[in-house]
């Protein structure tokens, strides 16, 4: 598995929607800004360097960017993401943990 350093975030891109229940309804809602240009993804490891709420926040699902400059790709529906994309003001408070 990929270690990300520094303060790089593991992440795995799961879908381009709003969160839903199994029925399909609608659990959580993407903003309207957030709806073209983000995806849901897992935090599934954070760097060195990350702070220690991003390191407490693996297996929970965040808003990220769909590319921007400080992503790349690392196979298998998983990128490496800088922290300070997660944390972005028009992002910032969306996070979901699922059981």
């Amino acid at each position: 598995m990929i270690k990300p350093i520094n303060d790089f975030v593991l992440v795995r891109k799961c879908i381009n929607d709003h969160v839903r229940k199994e029925d399909g309804s609608v659990l959580l809602y993407k903003t309207d800004f957030s709806y073209d240009t983000t995806n849901w993804a897992e935090i599934l490891d954070a760097g060195n360097k990350c702070s220690d709420t991003i390191k407490g926040m693996v297996g929970y699902l965040v808003q990220c960017p769909e590319f921007v400059q400080g992503m790349h790709f690392v196979g298998d529906d998983c990128w490496v993401v800088r922290e300070q994309l997660l944390n972005r003001k028009e992002l910032a408070g969306v996070a979901i943990k699922y059981d």
